[in-house]
């Protein structure tokens, strides 16, 4: 029977599993989901851009937030 190598990095896989570690399995997630994000982008743009556009006003406002110290609750 042949060696298990990781899908990730090729290194012998001793654990049964389809990579060798936590951290090749952890990468390979976040690229499998940067993939999936990608081409639901390109199959729904105008989506993806309302996404965007709503990340970058939360990022915005929180960086307000920390950076001037202003309050985000109206008492």
């Amino acid at each position: 029977m042949a060696e298990k190598t990781c899908k990730r990095c090729g290194q012998p896989n001793t654990t049964g599993g389809d990579y060798c570690c936590d951290q090749c399995a952890t990468l390979a997630a976040r690229a499998q989901k940067a993939l999936a994000r990608r081409m639901d982008e390109f199959y729904n743009p105008d989506r993806a851009r309302r996404e965007r556009l709503q990340r970058q006003r939360l990022a915005d406002a929180l960086s307000q937030v920390l950076v001037q110290g202003t309050s985000y609750i109206d008492d």
